[in-house]
């Protein structure tokens, strides 16, 4: 059994290898999308290659630990930088105003201490230096054990900053956007927790292994779940990256008001101007409108729409088009003309692209879903 899981897992190990250095060739000669969101994939793919060839060639002993001591102890370093690497890819997915600033860099501390912290392991153990019972026991004893703790602890609060960066986008989506089918990034949610499992079992198999609480059997098991894993991890990653940055941009990270104040006797005829246009133009027909398209139309900054939709009328740009859309929806159910048609019909001719969404919104809004409605106004006509 030992030696099935040691074979599944190293033929996984080979079939993991050559995916990422086919990943990385193909994204390299790719023109679609910004050139810094995939030079951060390129960066992350290519630092977890590093790793996983790092395991391969001394795992069937192409290097030998004593032989290859400092390359060991050095590339093992790069697991401080995979972390660093994919959230700051996703900041870059989602926010197509992020750019590298100087505190980009502060990503680079913890990879930069474990360096110097490996550096102080390697003259101790390699080159004897300052040899006593101190360093032996904080950089030879325990430096595996200061290693995985310290990981463990980057991973964990990555992954939260994961979380609440994707959870801002789509609170920011909803400021520019009037419907997020498309462009919700649900699909990262699930990436989180495809990651999480992975670093699990990651953090796990070393931390058994390093405080020696298991067998080999185990550690074996440990190995083939977390790299298979990690194939469906990068699998995921790159193709619903590059489908998310083929048919979306990404937003600014904040709708920055202009620093000069609308006049507050101006307030109010943004007000009718903007729920004028809506009620007879009715651009919200338009599954894809937008708030720069929305401002477009009626020649007011984008800035101005938010601002007075936000602040006039407490919405977000999303629920305000989709109350209408809504509006438009109720009227269509009560009109009798169309009570052969299935609710699905009216709501995609009245702007809606997504049943779960408007399924939502419409709850909200009447406090019952679209079927609930239409039985009520045919109860209300027969009594």
């Amino acid at each position: 059994m030992e030696e099935l899981i040691s074979k599944l897992t190293d033929l996984v190990l080979i079939i993991t290898g050559f995916e990422l250095i086919t990943l990385i060739v193909v994204l390299i000669f790719l023109k679609q999308g910004r050139t810094i969101t995939k030079n951060l994939l390129i960066m992350f793919l290519a630092t977890k290659a590093i790793i996983l060839t790092r395991w391969f060639l001394f795992k069937f002993d192409f290097l030998t630990y004593e032989r290859f001591f400092l390359f060991w102890l050095y590339s093992g370093t790069l697991f401080f930088w995979l972390a660093p690497a994919a959230y700051l890819y996703i900041k870059a997915l989602c926010f197509r105003d992020w750019k590298i600033k100087v505190r980009t860099f502060f990503h680079l501390i913890p990879l930069v201490l474990i360096i110097i912290y490996s550096s102080f392991t390697a003259m101790v153990c390699q080159f004897g230096w300052m040899v006593n019972d101190l360093t032996i026991w904080m950089f030879a004893n325990n430096y595996s054990k200061v290693f995985w703790t310290a990981n463990f602890i980057q991973i964990l609060g990555y992954i939260i900053a994961g979380i609440i960066t994707v959870n801002k986008y789509r609170r920011r989506i909803k400021q520019s956007y009037s419907s997020v089918k498309k462009i919700n990034m649900n699909w990262f949610t699930g990436l989180i927790a495809v990651l999480i499992l992975h670093w699990i079992f990651v953090v796990t198999r070393a931390v058994f292994s390093v405080f020696n609480l298991t067998n080999p059997l185990f550690l074996n098991f440990m190995d083939l779940f977390s790299i298979t894993i990690f194939l469906v991890f990068a699998t995921i990653l790159v193709f619903k990256g590059l489908y998310q940055s083929k048919i979306f941009s990404g937003i600014d990270e904040s709708m920055k008001y202009q620093e000069n104040k609308i006049p507050s006797e101006n307030f109010d005829d943004y007000v009718d101007k903007i729920t004028s246009f809506m009620k007879h133009a009715k651009p919200y027909l338009e599954p894809t409108l937008t708030i720069d398209k929305f401002a477009k139309m009626i020649h007011v900054s984008p800035w101005i729409v938010s601002r007075v939709i936000n602040e006039s009328l407490q919405q977000n740009f999303f629920n305000f088009v989709n109350s209408y859309r809504i509006e438009e929806v109720k009227k269509m159910l009560m009109d009798e003309v169309n009570s052969d048609r299935t609710i699905l019909e009216i709501m995609y001719e009245c702007g809606f692209n997504s049943k779960s969404s408007f399924n939502s919104v419409f709850k909200k809004q009447t406090g019952l879903t679209p079927s609930q409605y239409r039985v009520q106004i045919v109860r209300s006509k027969t009594a």
